[in-house]
């Protein structure tokens, strides 16, 4: 199993409860890994949520798996993804991206 993997078993994720995603339901594969994308959205002084705009074409997300030839990241690194790469999937309210990590732009320090 690749780095992490252990840990990701015991976690129910997303953290904030929506969805409930098992970890021991799936394996991430390779070089991938699974992300869980932020899903806050902005809001005005007045309390309108102001929609995402068009052109954004990149968020952040949290590593929650990795694959075993993953060498850059670990789980909880937060990360910059493109929106427009990987495989997309929803479990309740949270969505997941899994993608090569070699296609993530960032990670915070």
């Amino acid at each position: 199993m690749g780095k992490g993997n252990e840990e990701a078993d015991a976690q129910s994720v997303p953290p904030n409860g929506e969805g409930g995603l098992r970890m021991k339901a799936l394996q991430v594969l390779g070089e991938r890994v699974l992300i869980v994308l932020d899903q806050r959205k902005e809001v005005s002084d007045g309390g309108i949520i102001i929609p995402e705009r068009g052109m954004e074409v990149s968020i952040w997300g949290k590593v929650i798996a990795v694959g075993e030839k993953a060498k850059d990241l670990v789980i909880g690194d937060e990360v910059y993804v493109p929106k427009t790469i990987g495989t997309h999937f929803n479990v309740g309210r949270a969505e997941y991206i899994v993608i090569e990590e070699s296609r993530v732009l960032c990670k915070k320090e």
